[in-house]
């Protein structure tokens, strides 16, 4: 965590608090405000801070999570999902605007757009009269909407979890939640009610095999990130109430900053419907790179018109709910995403062996982290699967084989095995005293171009032998 404070004028401050993803969720920041509060109050009144013991600690919660994945319990929800990812792709890649860039740059931006108040509280009539939760009705209209983007019955969506369930984990701060995977299958005859029934069945189902990382979901279909995509999971739906906590504090008046409306996102598409005090609205954090602004407001606005047909007649067939006419011709004419046999070459460069020790084992290590065969020297760590906790485990391997600190950020600099070698190298090089550098440059003055290359292929003969990064 990080915290500013900065003064902006002489009875004005802005509070700014820094969370890593990593030891903080969403559920976290009503606890995190909840407490802030209550501390703030008792140093002022020069009490002691007096908050309340916490019934389990993080590490309890971590020590149950992992006590529970006996190998029966893995064994049984690795078959669920082999069986329930059979016969499906893992990553959707919908249609966009733009031609698909070759390395993500994650530059986004944020839409909000009301959902009537007339058609949430029919979803909500809905789901009571069939007993299904609320999300299972919205997550079905979105299935629908993404299957007439894509053109697909039977895909898979990313479904983030709280994970919260457990008694004493929604007082806890911390990174509690994980993401999922959902399978859809959308049959245009299908009633609307029995689809959203379907959705609702999927839903539990995950909940109850939610155990078994996002990562080994894509080792058990022995795939990595597809083709022209560089997003494990490129689109997700998620629903969540609005942070509900207010802030107070004793002879101030605080209030909550408005985001900007640009943003970050590592998703090409995350379709939040967030439940607010007044009703319900659509978040659409999407890639400025992929879609334009305008096409999200089709979407949005495609998505209520769905919503509310399927809500005033659920007996309706799924075919037979009827796109907004601006929404189709957009799906007729937005940006097709290639075959997996021509994009092969927009993402993996040409297979370049290794050529040093140090690229040889930053190689190895990548494939061991990655879970791929064969990683070249020229490849994109994160266009292979590579994220920022990945990145974390690597540097951390580097550090101690080498001897080197070599920042994360030097990672998404110089994400190529040829460009982290050469990192590496200038720092093993700057690491050296000037008397440790002259007898090494004296060990090759005189030597032939053959006598120096056997020499380095005797040192990396040697290094792959030693310790390595795996």
């Amino acid at each position: 965590m990080r915290a500013t404070l900065l003064r902006v004028g002489a009875t004005s401050w802005v509070f700014l608090p820094v969370f890593h993803h990593l030891a903080f969720d969403h559920a976290s920041q009503q606890r995190f405000l909840s407490e802030l509060g209550t501390v703030y109050d008792s140093l002022c009144r020069g009490a002691g801070v007096g908050l309340p013991p916490l019934r389990i600690q993080f590490d309890d919660y971590a020590a149950w999570e992992h006590g529970r994945l006996t190998t029966d319990v893995v064994e049984e929800q690795t078959a669920f999902w082999e069986d329930t990812l059979d016969g499906v792709e893992l990553t959707l890649a919908l249609p966009t605007d733009l031609p698909r860039p070759r390395v993500p740059m994650a530059v986004g931006r944020e839409l909000v757009h009301p959902i009537p108040d007339g058609v949430a509280a029919a979803a909500q009539t809905l789901a009571q009269e069939m007993q299904v939760s609320l999300v299972a009705v919205l997550l079905g209209v979105f299935e629908l909407v993404a299957a007439r983007m894509a053109g697909k019955e039977r895909f898979v969506l990313g479904y983030p979890m709280a994970n919260r369930s457990r008694p004493g984990t929604e007082t806890l701060i911390g990174m509690l939640a994980s993401d999922l995977l959902i399978r859809a299958d959308v049959a245009g005859e299908e009633p609307g009610s029995a689809h959203v029934r379907h959705v609702h069945e999927a839903m539990l189902a995950v909940h109850e095999h939610a155990d078994v990382p996002l990562h080994e979901l894509f080792h058990l279909k022995r795939t990595g990130v597809p083709a022209g995509l560089g997003r494990v999971i490129p689109v997700a739906f998620s629903h969540m109430s609005a942070s509900r906590e207010k802030l107070t504090l004793p002879d101030l008046s605080v209030e909550v900053m408005e985001r900007n409306a640009d943003n970050t996102t590592p998703l090409d598409l995350y379709f939040y419907v967030v439940e607010t005090a007044s009703g319900l609205e659509l978040t659409l954090t999407y890639d400025l790179d992929l879609y334009r602004p305008s096409t999200m407001t089709l979407l949005a606005e495609a998505y209520v018109s769905l919503l509310t047909q399927l809500v005033e007649a659920p007996e309706r067939s799924l075919g037979s709910l009827e796109t907004p006419p601006a929404f189709v011709a957009w799906c007729a004419t937005a940006e097709r995403p290639l075959p997996p046999s021509e994009t092969k070459g927009a993402t993996k460069a040409s297979f370049a062996a290794p050529e040093t020790p140090i690229q040889g084992q930053l190689a190895e290590s990548w494939e061991e982290l990655l879970d791929l065969d064969q990683v070249g020297v020229d490849d994109d760590f994160f266009l292979l699967g590579g994220h920022s906790l990945v990145g974390t485990v690597l540097v951390s391997r580097i550090r101690t084989v080498f001897g080197v600190d070599v920042p994360l950020a030097t990672v998404f600099d110089q994400p190529t095995v040829r460009g982290l070698a050469a990192a590496v190298e200038d720092l093993l090089l700057g690491s050296l005293s000037d008397a440790e550098l002259a007898d090494a440059l004296s060990e090759l003055d005189g030597l032939t171009d053959e006598e120096v290359a056997a020499l380095l292929e005797e040192e990396k003969g040697a290094l792959r032998g030693g310790p390595t990064l795996v």
